[in-house]
């Protein structure tokens, strides 16, 4: 892996502007918290919100036809500025409607309208409310939805890779390293037990590293919450909710305590497009978990090892391979594969050309202070964190850490593309009479 180095811990698993989009300030909303310190901790779950409430919930405050599913709701982004021009001239608050992309799931098609000289982004949509976390999702399906703010912040930034990064401080990592080599092994579990907890002591609070998105926006806190969701589930401190996902302690086999890091990278498996390469199908599931075992020397730095164990690589397969029902259970993870979505088409209209190809210069998306997002605290630091397993009789396992790392220009020349003619009867679904006017309908 090249690039910036994703961040792992010795034994130890890391784990607003209202006016605007009509959201009260909320540093608690998805499932962490981060403080004024910028330390991040688990929010408190709130009481479950059943289907059924999701669902009356988004009767009464959508219109009508945005609660209709739809196998693929258009959004043409063209209109969607002008829609988003016209309210904040008028100085109202951008609806729900607005602020999350009209219930858009996923991103599977962007296109341009030659006719109409609009750009469209396009995918499966329902109505939406929020859940217990306060993320919006689908009313039916539970699955997070898009949000205008995540899509501003993919359209501002100008770096070739976004992401995050949990670092524990080298020279408490050499500290640690140092003490595990002078106790020697534990004569019990208790002992065992009461080492980790000291090693999580000399730990400490570790370092969090964003880097090309705005560190106070949402798109920075879904990094950040998508990592320590996974932390706490590979080292068993919260359960998957996924029959088939088990936590790293579950399948590591007895000894060997070594370093390990998984992070989130994309995962597209083809780009499809017509002749012309005017419209394009996105396909895969979007977030894929890599491995890497690392050795720590008594400075504290870093070396990836020459191998791997097969329990490394396992926890990061059985996470990917489950990711989709993963992203259902865990609103984080949902709302990682709906950023990257977000990036990898931002980088196909810039590549393609699809703005010029549509005469459309984006102005009051591209501009931080015509439609300012939502600000989050910035998430600066994370606590150590330990579990143990007791393996035979006195055997008791610690695990490790990773990051975030989505490159759109990596995945524009790597990934498959393929011409499919087919693709344009489905880009060129035509509005009804109703729909002539608006910045979102449903194809027929």
């Amino acid at each position: 892996m090249s690039g910036r180095v994703l961040g792992s811990v010795l034994l130890v698993v890391l784990v607003c502007l209202p006016p605007v989009f009509g959201q009260a300030p909320g540093q608690g909303q998805g499932g962490i918290l981060i403080d004024a310190k910028g330390v991040i901790r688990k929010a408190k779950r709130g009481k479950l919100v059943s289907r059924k409430k999701l669902e009356a919930a988004a009767i009464a405050n959508l219109p009508a036809d945005i609660n209709q599913p739809s196998e693929l709701r258009m959004v043409s982004l063209t209109r969607l500025e002008a829609e988003c021009r016209t309210l904040l001239e008028q100085k109202k608050t951008l609806p729900d409607v607005v602020s999350f992309l009209a219930g858009l799931q996923r991103i599977d098609y962007v296109f341009v309208l030659e006719e109409s000289k609009e750009v469209v982004i396009a995918g499966p949509a329902e109505g939406f409310a929020r859940n217990s976390q306060g993320v919006m999702v689908g009313a039916k399906s539970g699955r997070a939805v898009l949000r205008l703010d995540d899509l501003l912040q993919a359209m501002r930034s100008k770096e070739p890779a976004i992401g995050c990064s949990f670092d524990a401080d080298t020279g408490r990592l050499g500290q640690v390293n140092r003490y595990l080599q002078s106790v020697g092994a534990a004569d019990s579990v208790g002992a065992a037990k009461a080492r980790y907890k000291k090693m999580v002591q000399m730990l400490g609070l570790q370092n969090v590293t964003l880097f090309g998105v705005e560190p106070t926006s949402h798109f920075a806190k879904t990094l950040v919450e998508a990592d320590f969701v996974m932390k706490r589930i590979s080292v068993g401190l919260d359960k998957s909710r996924v029959k088939g996902v088990k936590s790293f302690l579950q399948l590591k086999g007895a000894g060997s305590n070594s370093m390990r890091r998984w992070w989130f990278t994309t995962n597209y498996d083809s780009l499809e497009h017509n002749e012309d390469k005017t419209m394009w199908k996105l396909n895969g599931q979007r977030v894929q978990v890599l491995s890497q075992d690392e050795i720590v020397d008594n400075q504290g730095n870093r070396s990836a090892a020459n191998q791997k164990r097969q329990s490394t690589e396992a926890f990061a397969a059985q996470f990917t391979t489950h990711y989709e029902a993963l992203a259902k259970a865990h609103p984080a993870l949902a709302q990682l594969q709906n950023v990257f979505d977000l990036v990898v088409a931002v980088g196909l209209m810039r590549q393609e050309n699809l703005y010029q190809q549509a005469g459309w210069e984006p102005k009051e998306f591209l501009d931080p202070k015509a439609i300012p997002t939502d600000e989050f605290n910035v998430a600066k630091q994370v606590p150590s964190v330990s579990n143990s397993l007791s393996q035979g009789k006195y055997q008791v396992i610690g695990v490790v850490g990773g990051g975030v790392k989505c490159e759109p220009g990596r995945v524009l020349r790597s990934v498959k593309t393929v011409v499919n003619p087919r693709i344009a009867s489905v880009c060129r679904s035509t509005r009804t009479a109703d729909d002539s006017d608006r910045w979102w309908w449903d194809s027929e």
